[in-house]
């Protein structure tokens, strides 16, 4: 199996879903409290005279980030350090936000009402009606976006048609004319991504694996050692090899994490951009940058070749080694 990367070296943009699951969001839902809003801007005084079923729609956490009080994810606040002291908030002009909209595509109307040659063409219609719905209904909405570029109360935004929502970086009074918009379903704080849980050590060796060595080695001998590969027993990739003959031989996928350590011994020769040691990651390689784009085009690569951001984590390494990495210490579900 073959793999490209996609590399996330800085915390770029999760649309968060609101509200979410305790697990997912780390740092707490605050609540609106007026005695700590600016007094002397028209912004704030537009706030505090808006109706409660507007402000309803808007994630508390962003007026946090607009008093100073927490570090906005776009601005590397993270679940553990996001929170500013009171003697060093300063207040923020602009933030980053998810606006979804109201309307959503009657998906399962469409998939009872239609007869499909094939699953391609299926996903294909899917893929039509959200498009449609949402280059529809964010018509109005992108065109006030775009008045308030032009003015320099909007920084940047980005559309999304799969959520149907439109990722916005701008202040408390774009805040306040988009919640008074009936289209306009709730505006989301861009949270930091979080562990859903901390990763016990891996054992060494197990029972479950030792049970299954002999079918395990069976699947491609000589390649590992089953003491050291549990894991392909514990998930069954053994069966699948031995049982249905797939291996991933032909199949390509790709990587969206912490980026990959493209040169590791059990990724190298995997590597879609790896022609016989020749290199060449034009499409094999991309890293976004942090800006928004209004007409979704990403723009170049960050960089030029693949690189883990391993000061914090190697963890698109490990995943990628999860799913194709080769070599006798470290073997993937699908080697290909």
């Amino acid at each position: 199996m073959l793999f490209l990367f996609s590399g996330l070296c800085a915390l770029l943009w999760r649309p968060a879903l609101w509200p979410a699951p305790p697990t997912v969001l780390a740092a707490p839902i605050l609540q609106d409290d007026p005695k700590n809003e600016p007094l002397d801007t028209s912004a704030w005084q537009a706030w505090r005279g808006l109706p409660e079923e507007y402000k309803r729609k808007v994630d508390p956490r962003l007026l946090a980030e607009l008093r100073g009080e927490i570090i906005p994810a776009h601005l590397g606040g993270d679940a553990d350090s996001s929170t500013v002291p009171p003697a060093e908030r300063k207040v923020l002009q602009k933030t980053r936000f998810l606006v979804y909209l109201r309307q959503t595509a009657d998906l399962q109307t469409m998939l009872r009402e239609s007869v499909f040659a094939s699953a391609l063409q299926q996903r294909e219609a899917v893929f039509s009606t959200l498009a449609a719905t949402a280059q529809q209904s964010q018509a109005g909405l992108r065109a006030e976006l775009a008045t308030q570029q032009q003015a320099g109360d909007v920084i940047g935004y980005q559309s999304f048609h799969i959520v149907n929502a439109i990722a916005v970086e701008g202040g408390l009074a774009t805040l306040v004319d988009l919640a008074r918009r009936y289209d306009v379903e709730r505006i989301v704080a861009n949270y930091p991504v979080v562990p859903l849980w901390t990763e016990p050590a891996a054992p060494e060796h197990s029972a479950n694996a030792h049970n299954n060595e002999q079918s395990v080695v069976a699947a491609a001998p000589g390649d590992f050692d089953p003491q050291l590969n549990w894991n392909l027993a514990l998930v069954g990739a053994n069966r699948v090899w031995n049982e249905l003959g797939v291996r991933g031989e032909g199949a390509v996928v790709a990587g969206f994490d912490t980026g990959v350590y493209f040169q590791h011994p059990s990724l190298i020769n995997s590597y879609r951009g790896n022609n016989n040691g020749s290199l060449n990651h034009n499409y094999n390689w991309f890293e976004p940058d942090s800006k928004l784009y209004v007409n979704g085009d990403l723009g170049p690569s960050v960089s030029n070749a693949p690189t883990d951001c391993g000061a914090l984590s190697s963890h698109g390494t490990h995943t990628m080694g999860t799913m194709v990495g080769a070599s006798t210490s470290a073997t993937g579900s699908a080697v290909g």
